[in-house]
């Protein structure tokens, strides 16, 4: 199954590690400047509307994925068949 095209899997790796690294860096700094005004604890009550807006943002891209898989496996014929 291919999840990208031949030519593009570098940018999609580059995108994901660049994506993960800014998370890291932006969530470490996040964490420094507001532990002390709300506490560490109700820090964790950040983490389920950031989810709710990543899924919300992310779900129009899966599903344009998924398209995009279900095409190549029609256009591709199964091994051993």
């Amino acid at each position: 199954m291919l999840a990208y095209p031949e030519g593009e899997k570098g940018k999609a790796l580059g995108i994901s590690v660049a994506a993960v690294l800014s998370g890291f860096s932006v969530g470490l700094l996040l964490g420094r400047l507001l532990a002390p005004y709300v506490g560490c604890r109700s820090m964790f009550c950040l983490n389920i509307p950031l989810c709710v807006l990543i899924a919300t943002v992310n779900a129009p891209a899966q599903g344009a994925a998924g398209r995009r898989e279900r095409r190549a496996l029609r256009s591709h014929h199964r091994i051993g068949g």
